[in-house]
């Protein structure tokens, strides 16, 4: 697997990267910290460059809208998104943190 940056994010919401704490058919779930505010969050990084061709552009478009759908959800029991970035080639969902899992 590749390795993946210790530090994500532009300058104003940079983040660190921490341990593992899931892994997923889509990809794997870290502990991180928002820099400025030393607030723990979980991101959930997606390699995008895994799936190719025609399945690629799906894979995309359902995650563009699953990150659509999970932002426009509000409820206590469902991790809020918090913001998302493209990083070389993975897409980055950083959301709530729950200590004990989901």
């Amino acid at each position: 697997p590749r390795s993946i940056a210790k530090f994500f994010g532009n300058a104003e919401d940079l983040y660190q990267m921490g341990p593992t704490v899931g892994v997923g058919a889509q990809g794997q779930v870290y502990k991180c910290e928002k820099l400025s505010t030393c607030m723990c969050y979980a991101a959930k990084v997606v390699d995008t460059w895994s799936t190719r061709g025609t399945r690629s552009n799906f894979a995309r478009e359902s995650l563009e809208e699953e990150i659509q759908n999970m932002r426009r959800l509000e409820h206590p029991c469902i991790m809020k998104v918090v913001e998302d970035f493209w990083e070389r080639g993975e897409r980055i969902i950083v959301m709530d943190f729950a200590q004990h899992g989901d």
